[in-house]
C-alpha cells in the first residue's frame, strides 16, 4: 500500500469515529495509564527520514479490559527507493500496577528477519503544568528461524513536557540506549546511542477529540558520523479514541481525561533502528 493511501485511509477511519477526549504527548515513550475498557484508541503515524527518501507509516490501536489490563497493536509499513511493503508487527499487553504505571511484555516481529521480545516499564509523573513520561526496559533481538541472540539492548526514554493549556504543550525527549552486539560470539561489541527529540502537541478542539504531535529526532550513535539520511527523522501522529459500546466506562473515562492520563498512541523509537530494515 502506498504511503499516501495508508495515511488517507487511517485518517478517514479516525475522523468518522465517534470521538472521545485525548491528551497529546511526546512521540516516543508510552503513557502509563490504562486504556479505558470499552474504548478503542486509534492513531495513524508517519516517520520521514531526513533526506525525505524513506517513510515509515503505521497504525496503532489499543483497548482496555478488566481493572488492570490493556493491549496495544501496531502495524508498520515502509516506502523508499527499494520498494513499498509491510515492515513490522508490534504487540504489547500491559498489566497496570497503579493509575500511572504499567508493566509491558513487548513483541516486535519482522517476518523473515527477526524479532524483539522484552519487558518494559511505562510510567507518568506530573507537577502542575509539568509532566514527565518515563519508559525503561530491555529489548533482546533474536534472529528469525534460529532464534539466536543478535543484540541485547537496555534503554530509557525520558520526556519532560510543559503544558501551556489542555490544547497545547511542548516537550523534549532524551532517549539513551546501550546494546551488546553478538554477545555470545567472538565478534561481540558494545554500542551506544542517544536520541534527542523536541516537539509540540496540540488539539484542534476544546474537547480534545483530535490530537496531533509533531517532532524532529536527532540520533547520535557511537562510532558513526551524523548524516541527514541516517541521523535525522521527522515524525507526526494524529490520535483519537471512541466508544466500542457497552461496559462501564464512566470511571475509566474520568481517569483518561485527567492531564496525566496521556492519550498518546504512536511510537517509533530510535531503538527500533537496531532491527534491520527499519532504518
Amino acid at each position: 500500500m502506498k504511503t499516501s493511501s495508508w495515511c488517507t485511509w487511517c485518517l478517514f477511519v479516525a475522523l468518522l469515529a465517534p470521538s472521545r477526549g485525548a491528551w497529546a504527548d511526546p512521540i516516543t515513550p508510552w503513557p502509563g495509564e490504562q486504556t479505558a475498557p470499552g474504548t478503542l484508541q486509534l492513531v495513524p503515524l508517519l516517520y520521514v527520514s531526513g533526506d525525505a527518501r524513506t517513510t515509515y507509516p503505521s497504525l496503532y490501536a489499543s483497548t482496555g479490559f478488566g481493572d488492570a489490563w490493556d493491549v496495544y497493536v501496531g502495524v508498520w509499513g515502509i516506502a523508499g527507493a527499494e520498494g513499498t511493503g509491510f515492515d513490522m508487527l508490534d504487540v504489547f499487553p500491559r498489566y497496570h500496577l497503579g493509575e500511572e504505571t504499567a508493566l509491558a511484555l513487548r513483541l516486535m516481529l519482522t517476518p523473515g528477519d527477526g524479532f524483539i521480545l522484552g519487558g518494559e516499564l511505562h510510567t507518568n509523573l506530573s507537577w502542575g503544568n509539568v509532566s514527565l513520561m518515563l519508559n525503561a526496559g530491555a529489548r533482546p533481538d533474536f534472529e528469525w528461524g534460529s532464534g539466536s541472540l543478535r543484540t541485547a539492548t537496555v534503554f530509557a526514554m525520558v520526556a519532560p513536557e510543559y503544558h501551556f493549556s489542555e490544547r497545547f504543550s511542548v516537550y523534549f525527549e532524551l532517549n539513551p540506549a546501550v546494546s551488546a552486539v553478538a554477545p555470545f560470539s567472538n565478534e561481540r561489541s558494545l554500542g551506544a546511542e542517544l536520541s534527542l527529540l523536541p516537539g509540540i502537541c496540540f488539539s484542534l478542539d476544546e474537547e480534545q477529540n483530535h490530537q496531533f504531535s509533531v517532532g524532529a529526532e536527532l540520533l547520535l550513535r557511537r562510532g558513526e558520523d551524523v548524516s541527514l539520511a541516517n541521523s535525522v527523522t521527522f515524525a507526526a501522529w494524529y490520535a483519537t479514541s471512541f466508544d466500542l459500546g457497552g461496559g462501564e466506562k464512566e470511571e475509566a473515562s474520568e481517569r483518561a481525561s485527567a492531564p496525566v492520563a496521556s492519550r498518546r498512541l504512536g511510537q517509533r523509537s530510535a531503538l527500533m533502528s537496531q532491527t534491520p530494515g527499519l532504518r
